[in-house]
């Protein structure tokens, strides 16, 4: 037969009066997050410097699902971060059309390729010409390859321009000069 248990003693909190527990309100937990105008500037400031939305919880303490619970449902919430946003990509673009206009040929060539779709790739078979490709149709002849005289030529020609503009370190070797020993 099985024994009966004990009854366990209430928890002290259960025994403690307070005005909620007065009133026969049991709720627990965390009261409920709203965000003070403070608040609100600082999310849009940390948005700004181009922190995360998981970032910015984290360093006001509260969570991600309270963030996006309480910007589903205010709209000067997700405002403020929406502001920051674009102020924070608004001083990156600034700052990199500043490197542009002194000239940074690594910033160009970044903007280039993110805003008007540049790339390096190299092409290594010619584009065909219209009716080109069918069975019909004549395979285009490839250029002849270059003598090593015309490589030297067309080398040297490179060099000639990259030197007129400076590109070339002081001494670097030339095509035809001898080989270091």
């Amino acid at each position: 037969m099985p024994e009966k248990r004990e009854k366990k003693a209430p928890l002290v909190a259960e025994l403690v009066e307070t005005p909620a527990t007065l009133k026969g309100d049991k709720r627990r937990g965390r009261k409920q997050w709203n965000p003070t105008p403070e608040e609100l500037g600082k999310i849009e400031d940390l948005a700004g410097q181009g922190l995360t939305v998981s970032e910015i919880c984290e360093s006001l303490g509260f969570s991600e699902s309270t963030f996006y619970k309480h910007s589903a449902l205010r709209s000067d919430l997700s405002e403020a971060l929406k502001r920051g946003q674009a102020r924070g990509r608004a001083y990156l673009k600034n700052a990199l059309f500043q490197k542009i206009k002194k000239g940074s040929t690594a910033a160009l060539i970044f903007a280039l390729k993110v805003r008007a779709g540049w790339n390096e790739r190299i092409r290594l078979v010619p584009e065909l010409p219209e009716g080109y490709g069918h069975a019909a149709a004549p395979a285009p002849a490839l250029p002849e390859p270059l003598s090593d005289e015309e490589r030297i030529d067309n080398a040297a020609e490179i060099f000639r321009i990259l030197e007129e503009a400076g590109a070339l370190q002081a001494g670097a070797p030339k095509p035809g000069d001898p080989a270091p020993q």
